[in-house]
């Protein structure tokens, strides 16, 4: 039931390997319920754009999320980078599973408020200003 998606996926793929067949091809009714991969999916879609896209935007995550975890000086900080870290962790092996990662609002939200609140460990005072960020960075 999943192989045969999985299988017409990776065709696609080798027929267009750099940029894909384009978005939407895999999900034709006569895929099924598509490649419950989102690797395949991306390979398929958009080549290696996409999966390099893919792997760009976790391996972001993880490298701000170890950043983070390592020398933020705030232990609230030092949490969120973990948090970061367990996120890039859990899509990219959930990616194994399931083709449809950036499409679950609840996965997007949380990679939005954990961005948001990594990003903010970054915000660096003002000339002039006598007091730190209480999030701040140690560089």
């Amino acid at each position: 039931d999943r192989i045969y998606p999985a299988i017409r996926a990776w065709e696609m793929f080798l027929d267009a390997p750099v940029t894909g067949k384009g978005v939407g091809v895999t999900s034709r009714p006569s895929l099924g319920d598509g490649t419950h991969n989102m690797y395949l999916l991306l390979m398929a879609e958009q080549g290696f754009v996409g999966l390099l896209l893919y792997l760009s935007l976790i391996g972001l995550l993880a490298w701000r999320g170890w950043t983070l975890s390592r020398e933020a000086v705030s232990p609230h900080l030092v949490d969120v980078g973990r948090a970061m870290l367990l996120y890039a962790t859990f899509i990219a092996f959930y990616g194994f599973f399931s083709h449809s990662i950036l499409e679950e609002p609840h996965g997007i939200f949380l990679m939005a408020f954990i961005t948001a609140a990594a990003f903010q460990g970054s915000v660096r005072p003002r000339h002039g200003d006598s007091f730190a960020h209480p999030y701040s960075v140690r560089m």
